[in-house]
């Protein structure tokens, strides 16, 4: 879990998704713990780096809608300045949407007010 909020944003929706199954983990849940070892050794010489005097701040945002089984949406976005990224989350979403354009909506706002502090 410190490696996913601290320094690897991009393991976090494995971890989250892989932390549901900690009081009764079966055979497929190490398998996916073990991928996610692997992956975490095979990177862990990259590193954040950030371009001289740009200034430019990105964010992207993106949500997979109520498909999954709790019906709550995951959300997440990344914002990147000068190529580095700088804040990220990645969460379930507190309420059950009635439409996909709903959730999008809710990404948006969250992500908005991220973008506004940044």
């Amino acid at each position: 879990m410190y490696a996913a909020v601290t320094t690897c944003p991009d393991i976090a929706f494995a971890m989250s998704t892989l932390s549901r199954f900690l009081e009764n983990p079966g055979e497929a849940y190490w398998q996916a713990v073990k991928c996610m070892f692997c992956y975490l050794a095979g990177t862990h010489n990259h590193t954040l780096t950030y371009r001289a005097e740009q200034h430019e701040l990105l964010g992207y945002t993106n949500t997979n809608g109520a498909s999954q089984e709790h019906h709550h949406a995951i959300s997440g976005y990344v914002f990147l300045i000068d190529g580095g990224t700088v804040s990220w989350m990645l969460h379930k979403q507190e309420l059950v949407t009635l439409s996909t354009a709903e959730v999008e909506y809710v990404t948006a706002m969250h992500t908005a007010k991220e973008c506004i502090w940044l």
